[in-house]
């Protein structure tokens, strides 16, 4: 993790799924078991207060199902808190090539 400047800065790691087993289900959903490898690739993302919620991909797109805005909604009711974030993603993982 780096910290500076009032920000921080932490990887998001890509993945390589090598095994996916269905083992069950319970409540509605089914149960997994995985195995699963890091890949050589990762996102950055830094963080820092804003006056508002701002989110920034360094490939420029918008993402209509947003994670990072959901993300930051759950840390606010989590912790009580009315603060707002400004977050950058450098996009290093390329799209739609199963490396979630």
């Amino acid at each position: 993790m780096e910290k500076n400047s009032g920000s921080v800065t932490e990887r998001g790691w890509a993945k390589i799924n090598l095994a996916l087993n269905i083992t069950g289900r319970r409540s509605g959903y089914h149960t997994l078991e995985s195995v699963i490898m890091r890949a050589p690739l990762f996102d950055e993302v830094t963080i820092r207060f804003s006056d508002a919620d701002c989110v920034v991909y360094s490939d420029g797109a918008e993402y209509p199902r947003d994670n990072v805005i959901r993300a930051l909604n759950a840390v606010r009711k989590f912790f009580a808190s009315d603060k707002r974030f400004a977050v950058e993603v450098k996009r290093n993982i390329p799209g739609g090539k199963g490396l979630g």
